[in-house]
């Protein structure tokens, strides 16, 4: 354990801490061996499960804005992203323009078709009605994966040892490399 005193303070920090523990007195901390007194190793033990906790939300919060998370293939062919501020946005800005097409013109969401750039240069033909189940399946992906990224978090933190924060598996529940058929 690297626990050094600072003179001037009187100061014990644990080098992965990140934060002081004041004390008056640098002798009371230990025992007649040198061993750190129980009060001051519960206040270290708990800063440690504490950083263990912190370190385990900050694996999830990457996972959880993963491609293997975010990421919907539809028809094998092109991939979208279930991040609701970019996708979820774009369909809904679509959609809203394609419904007023249909208000305006009484044509059916079958009838009006939208030219989606699924790579450079290459154009797919969909129906207002197939991109409404675009839509969903991106919103059903979103709202489980984020109910599960919560429900991770509460997990996390009511975890009691070191161990068991290690080995919790935070991609439980997830809906992961996401697949959608469509007949297009």
């Amino acid at each position: 354990m690297d626990i050094s005193r600072n003179k001037i303070t009187g100061e014990i920090a644990r080098g992965d801490l990140g934060k002081n523990m004041r004390i008056g007195d640098w002798e009371n901390c230990l025992d007649s061996d040198g061993n750190i007194l129980p009060k001051f190793q519960s206040y270290i033990n708990n800063q440690d499960l504490q950083n263990a906790k912190n370190g385990k939300i900050k694996e999830l919060e990457v996972f959880h804005e993963s491609d293997e998370a975010r990421i919907l293939t539809i028809n094998n062919t092109f991939k979208v992203s279930t991040n609701y501020e970019t996708s979820r946005k774009w369909f809904n800005e679509i959609i809203n323009d394609l419904e007023n097409e249909s208000d305006v013109t009484g044509k059916s969401h079958d009838d009006i078709v939208f030219e989606w750039e699924i790579a450079a240069g290459v154009w797919l033909p969909l129906k207002l009605s197939q991109l409404k189940q675009f839509k969903y399946a991106v919103f059903n992906i979103t709202s489980v994966n984020f109910k599960q990224y919560r429900t991770h978090i509460k997990a996390i933190e009511s975890l009691t040892t070191k161990t068991k924060i290690k080995n919790y598996d935070f991609k439980k529940g997830y809906l992961l490399n996401n697949k959608l058929n469509f007949n297009l």
